[in-house]
């Protein structure tokens, strides 16, 4: 499966779906309609705090390779995005870290077979980055509440 493979556009069938996304392919006419010859893919984010997270984050990498292995067996290609390593710090200072992950989020929601995000839950809250943008009214809002004018040029 190296090589790449001209996919048609098919209507989606979701129980065919979701017994994929299962593993559920005992059924002869479900192994047979994924072996098709067309190739499926299951793209999805993965989403958590980044320093609790570290040993989940690890044993996906290592859990990947074989999926995808098990995967090209289905014909299905399998694709875990982590922008926890594609963040460039430009985009950090910008206040874009947002807009990247929502993008990512729905390019995964158009191209997958079904799972398009996968979140890592713990008790931490994590980073929440100020918006790129505020609404100007907001904005004086906040100024009016800082009394010194020195802290308010920091706004």
């Amino acid at each position: 499966l190296e090589e790449r493979v001209a996919v048609e556009e098919l209507a989606r069938d979701d129980a065919l779906d979701a017994a994929v996304l299962r593993g559920d392919l005992q059924d002869a006419h479900l192994r047979s309609q994924v072996g098709r010859g067309l190739v499926r893919t299951v793209r999805f984010v993965v989403s958590s705090t980044f320093s609790d997270t570290t040993a989940e984050r690890r044993v996906m990498t290592e859990v990947m390779p074989f999926l995808e292995t098990f995967a090209r067996t289905l014909r299905i290609q399998v694709h875990m995005v982590d922008l926890r390593w594609g963040n460039r710090d430009e985009a950090i200072q910008a206040h874009e870290s947002r807009e990247i992950f929502l993008a990512e989020l729905e390019q995964c929601q158009r191209d997958s077979l079904g799972l398009s995000f996968l979140f890592l839950g713990t008790q931490r809250y994590g980073f929440r980055p100020f918006p790129p943008k505020i609404p100007e009214a907001f904005f004086q809002k906040l100024r009016a509440a800082v009394p010194d004018e020195n802290d308010q040029t920091l706004l």
